[in-house]
């Protein structure tokens, strides 16, 4: 196992609900890839400094986790097809 942090950059336009639903599918993705969450932090919404898909705002969220080695493309992926995720950052630690 080794650790990882993750930040994502949601749509600054989301629902307060949306933004948790997307949180916890990020959670429920790391879960279900053998991964633990040991850290979750919501740094809320913000706005840009430069527009992203015609977005102003964006809302942010940073994750710690452990999970294998071969998880992070798996969720690279998953967070790629999301429409919801404006940007993502996945560092290994």
């Amino acid at each position: 196992m080794r650790e990882y942090e993750l930040l994502v950059l949601g749509k600054g336009d989301l629902a307060e609900s949306e933004q948790k639903t997307l949180t916890t599918e990020i959670e429920r993705t790391i879960s279900d890839g053998k991964g633990t969450v040991q850290k979750r932090d919501d740094w809320g919404k913000r706005t840009l400094a430069y527009e992203i898909q015609k977005h102003k705002d964006g809302v942010y969220s940073l994750f710690h986790f452990l999970a294998p080695e071969d998880f992070p493309k798996k969720l690279e992926k998953k967070l790629s097809l999301n429409e919801d995720v404006l940007r993502y950052l996945l560092l290994r630690e």
